[in-house]
């Protein structure tokens, strides 16, 4: 704080303490600077007042209108979901699942499909953050500084998911009985990834089944096939180098000074899009996902509609 600044809200103080009501002007910076210099003191019928460096001086509370230091920009990166209607043209059955969530590890932001040097925007490794994929969900997954993303326009971005956690409904075949119920299912598709405390690799599976009066059924193990390639209307899904990796197209244009906005939020729609085929078998129901404790349905899609990214 400079001294004029300093010397003008002592000033202030001094009034307030000794309740002087004078509406009178506040001196100005001449005035003030040159009772400094003359080293006003008792004799003049001015306080003692001595002005200690700013590195041991109490904080002081600015006046109303006053601007505090500015805070280092910030961008933070938001997964939001929703279920707007989506109009599906593959031709499979489909529910929007009862409850949705799944771990993102990174997201890269690419200049075109062959940029040689894309640009991470964040990393976790082996500790993904998991975000929610049902109605209004927001999930902040990194802050990061604006100034790391270089000026450019990218078309393209890849975001690796580690594994899924969703709650569907379904009927479970056993014998002559049919059981419709709901499926709790924890999927990993990505190696090396911390999953409730335990270090795991893609394909480990635990698959839940409850129906109402039922004791629960439990079918867990790592050998769950993941598909190698995968597409949705507006994203690809890959495996690489063990990494379940979603592209989708962007439109965003960072300029030299950084983004134009303090937030990167990326919608992800989720109508419908658990995906399998129906089977002809004895009992199945056309619509409805079936399963037995042997086999299932094949599932032939699961995951974001589209993915829609904004900056604001």
């Amino acid at each position: 704080m400079n001294h004029r600044l300093r010397t003008a809200l002592a000033a202030i103080a001094l009034r307030v303490l000794h309740g002087c009501t004078d509406t009178s002007p506040a001196p100005t910076d001449a005035a003030t600077d040159g009772a400094a210099d003359a080293g006003a003191g008792p004799d003049s019928g001015a306080a003692d007042l001595t002005l200690t460096p700013d590195a041991a001086s109490p904080d002081i509370a600015l006046p109303d209108g006053a601007l505090p230091d500015t805070a280092p920009a910030k961008l933070t990166i938001h997964i939001r979901a929703n279920t707007a209607l989506f109009a599906h043209t593959d031709g499979a059955s489909g529910q929007t699942p009862l409850s949705a969530r799944g771990g993102i590890r990174s997201l890269r932001l690419y200049r075109q499909s062959n940029d040689p040097n894309p640009v991470e925007l964040f990393q976790h490794g082996k500790n993904p953050i998991e975000v929610g994929f049902n109605q209004g969900d927001d999930t902040v997954v990194a802050t990061i500084d604006p100034k790391a993303i270089p000026a450019a326009s990218y078309t393209l971005a890849r975001m690796v998911q580690t594994h899924s956690r969703f709650r569907i409904a379904g009927t479970m075949h056993e014998l002559a009985k049919a059981s419709p119920g709901s499926f709790d299912d924890v999927l990993v598709v990505s190696n090396g990834t911390l999953l409730d405390g335990q270090l795991r690799d893609a394909g480990y599976y635990l698959y839940l089944f409850d129906a109402q009066g039922q004791p629960q059924k439990k079918f867990t193990g790592n050998n769950a096939p993941i598909a190698g390639y995968s597409t949705t209307a507006g994203a690809t899904a890959k495996v690489e180098q063990g990494e379940w990796a979603i592209y989708f197209p962007i439109n965003l244009t960072v300029a030299a000074n950084g983004p134009a906005g303090s937030e990167l939020a990326i919608d992800v729609n989720m109508y419908q899009s658990f995906r399998w085929t129906d089977s002809p078998l004895p009992g199945n129901q056309a619509g409805v996902f079936d399963a037995s404790p042997l086999a299932y349905e094949a599932v032939v899609r699961f995951g974001g509609n589209r993915f829609d990214t904004t900056l604001k």
